[in-house]
């Protein structure tokens, strides 16, 4: 069964890493079979769209902000490492006051 230009665009572009389709037309003649003279310049990929895609920034509420030394302690275990430490400890705790 013969296949599309558009299902043949969507294979080279995952094949070729996701490459954007003006690339690809250009690269057209090193391929055999990669006949694309009818694909359209723009196609709709998932992954190309979700990798393109920002997380929105932090709120910058004051509120939830310290105003003193030890009001607000953030804290990470890490661990276990696999080198021990000198008294056998495989693992460690960081504390950050929020107001320093």
């Amino acid at each position: 069964m013969a296949k599309s230009s558009n299902e043949r665009a969507t294979l080279w572009h995952q094949r070729l890493g996701l490459l954007n389709t003006t690339s690809l037309k250009k690269l057209e003649n090193m391929f055999n079979g990669m006949n694309l003279k009818e694909v359209p310049l723009h196609h709709v990929c998932e992954a190309c769209i979700e990798g393109k895609h920002q997380r929105t920034s932090f709120p910058k509420d004051e509120a939830s902000k310290a105003s003193k030394l030890l009001e607000l302690m953030h804290s990470d275990v890490c661990g276990p490492m696999k080198t021990t430490s000198r008294g056998g400890a495989r693992y460690f705790v960081t504390f950050i006051d929020d107001f320093s």
